[in-house]
């Protein structure tokens, strides 16, 4: 059972790349294509109050600025406007300029695309995933709403035009979305006087990557955290991971790093809620609830489907048997996460895989000696 959820569970993955990436194709084009309001009808930020995203993600580290959500980055042409928060919870609002009622269709036609997909490979069974990928919306000023659970964003379409607010790093969950949709939407011919593109000149830039993982943490502060290491740090092929060694008493005990250097914050949002939607929908039960026989399978399970995700996957509930309801430290936001441990600081993401006999506290001190570097 386990191993035709994990299949299933990549695919859904898949068509939700699919989906997000024609949505943005679709939404660059329109915006090029027409302009609104004004002639800066194609600047994101221009829709949404300061204010409005801030009952959802506290007081705003900085203005409204856009953003380039695959460089990570503040960019003065980027298409997504982003809200962040002091704390790393944020809002991204991406503006819809042409084209929104192909884009609408597209984004609604998903789960009748992944009902097919399940049929024709014997999966009937399984009819509540497709409803993890998109709903319809409640009625609002809109023509039409689509809410994506597994992504936390809201599609909004008026006309033949509209707008996506992703609130997935955010407290404001899929009624936010939709409060924070009834202000933007009306707003789409008589936009807001701000200017997007000044404040992303102004906005902090992200912390730049290191060509060695191992280069983040002094040795010293490393053997403070865990203990002497039997060798040297050893960073692993793609150079996001540094694998800390040291003796035990049964043997050798591993401690590997992985550092996300850009949107952190998203990939630990992402990471906490994807698999957790993914296995309601297909009827799985949470972690604790697993019989013990399962749970070693589980977390093999897991581990895959994070690969082959990036690393921006996991599930809630299938954790170490240790228990932090507050992980406190010096970062932004910190979970354990699908026997992870995981946080983030200034938009970077750092997490420990544990094993059920790793040392939770010296893990904990490593997650914390990384944030204390960034």
């Amino acid at each position: 059972m386990l191993s035709r959820i994990m299949t299933l569970s990549v695919t859904l993955v898949v068509a939700l790349g699919a989906c997000k990436r024609s949505a943005d194709e679709q939404s660059s084009g329109g915006a090029a294509a027409a302009s609104m309001g004004a002639d800066r009808g194609n600047d994101p930020c221009i829709y949404l109050a300061s204010t409005e995203a801030e009952a959802y993600i506290g007081p705003l580290a900085s203005p409204p600025f856009r953003f380039d959500e695959s460089t990570g980055a503040p960019d003065a042409d980027g298409k997504h406007c982003m809200y962040r928060g002091r704390n790393g919870r944020e809002i991204m609002v991406d503006v819809i300029a042409g084209g929104a009622r192909i884009e609408a269709s597209v984004t609604a036609g998903v789960p009748r695309v992944m009902g097919r997909m399940l049929k024709a490979t014997g999966h009937q069974d399984q009819e509540g995933v497709p409803a993890a990928l998109t709903q319809q919306g409640e009625p609002g000023p809109w023509d039409n709403a689509q809410w994506m659970p597994v992504i936390g964003t809201l599609q909004a379409v008026k006309g033949d035009s509209g707008v996506v607010i992703d609130v997935l790093a955010s407290n404001a969950g899929e009624q936010g979305a939709y409060a924070l949709a009834r202000e933007a939407l009306p707003r789409l011919g008589k936009p807001l006087e701000y200017d997007g593109a000044h404040a992303a000149a102004l906005a902090p830039k992200p912390r730049a990557s290191l060509a060695n993982p191992c280069d983040l943490i002094p040795r010293a502060r490393v053997e403070q955290a865990i203990g002497s290491l039997s060798g040297e740090p050893e960073p692993d092929s793609s150079r996001t991971t540094c694998t800390y060694r040291t003796a035990a008493t049964d043997g050798t005990q591993e401690y590997p790093l992985d550092i996300t250097w850009i949107n952190g914050n998203r990939a630990l949002a992402q990471m906490k809620r994807s698999l957790g939607s993914a296995t309601t929908a297909l009827g799985m039960p949470g972690g604790p609830t697993l019989p013990p026989e399962a749970q070693k399978e589980a977390q093999q399970m897991i581990g895959q489907i994070t690969k082959m995700s990036g690393g921006v996957l996991g599930a809630p509930g299938l954790m170490h048997p240790a228990s932090d309801s507050s992980l406190t430290g010096p970062w932004d936001a910190g979970g354990l996460v699908a026997g992870r441990l995981v946080a983030t600081k200034h938009n970077v993401m750092v997490q420990l895989p544990l094993t059920p006999t790793a040392d939770y506290d010296k893990a904990k001190a490593l997650l914390a000696a990384a944030c204390e570097q960034l």
